[in-house]
């Protein structure tokens, strides 16, 4: 519409009122609506619908609906300023897992417990986002497969939050004694991930009659949201993470960032 009538836009034409809606469809002619081929411009100006203003007229209704079916009828709701097409609101998701591979091997218990604190905050900050809390934790562990002979290499270990919780520190609390019940000193291993299931919304959350969650603990994720809906990164962290970076993942084979890392720009040499 800018292009086609730009004497009278000026390049900006703001379709905020019904009658800036019905003044754009008396400029449009018939032929410039999308959907509306060089047979059905015949049909329509010899039918004496000349503009996408004839296009939405009442009387026409009998005309587009033989002629365009249920596509046309549709296009008329929308020239109209009607919606048509019913947009889903995203729903609550029933379980959130945070699984990841490891950059390397690991065997020491402080650097996998680093990583499954990480994946816990991931997943508190999921749920909160989405105004739910969660009541089972699950912790995932795995060994390489291929060098387990034949032995069990992934566990899981499920356990119940005694009230439902969205908080990183009732959630990463949970993970770690899990982990201390799977973790097999000396053994290597190359991934782990902690799933939040049985999923409640936030205002559902039922109190426990002889335990609850610490209040202080609520009011501090909220204090760490609202700094980070602003800087936009993840800055605060619980001691025992990684202050670096979230995920530590192998990447061995990453394409080379030549455009946005200075670093890593094409050298050329020449003789």
């Amino acid at each position: 519409m800018q292009k086609k009538f730009y004497e009278r836009t000026q390049g900006v034409y703001v379709i905020d009122t019904d009658e800036k809606r019905i003044k754009a469809l008396k400029w449009t002619k018939i032929e410039d609506v999308w959907g509306i081929g060089f047979r059905l411009t015949k049909k329509m100006q010899a039918k004496g619908i000349l503009t996408a203003y004839d296009f939405i007229l009442p009387h026409n209704d009998w005309f587009i609906r033989k002629e365009m079916g249920v596509v046309g009828m549709r296009l008329k709701l929308e020239l109209q300023g009607k919606s048509v097409l019913v947009i889903d609101e995203p729903k609550t998701k029933k379980s959130i897992a945070v699984t990841r591979s490891f950059e390397r091997e690991i065997t020491d218990f402080n650097e996998l417990k680093e990583r499954v604190v990480t994946f816990a905050s991931v997943c508190s900050e999921k749920l909160r986002k989405q105004n739910s809390c969660c009541q089972v934790v699950i912790l995932y562990l795995q060994k390489d497969k291929y060098k387990s002979n034949g032995a069990k290499y992934s566990f899981y270990q499920l356990e119940t939050l005694p009230f439902a919780s969205n908080t990183l520190f009732s959630i990463s609390d949970l993970a770690i004694q899990m982990l201390k019940k799977c973790y097999q000193k000396g053994e290597l291993y190359k991934k782990a991930g902690v799933i939040v299931t049985d999923i409640i919304p936030s205002n559902q959350r039922q109190f426990h009659l002889f335990e609850d969650e610490n209040p202080k603990f609520q009011k501090l994720m909220e204090v760490i949201d609202t700094y980070h809906d602003k800087v936009g990164e993840r800055k605060i962290r619980l001691a025992s993470q990684d202050l670096k970076r979230t995920w530590k993942m192998k990447q061995k084979y990453l394409s080379k960032r030549y455009t946005t890392n200075f670093n890593e720009l094409i050298e050329v040499q020449c003789k």
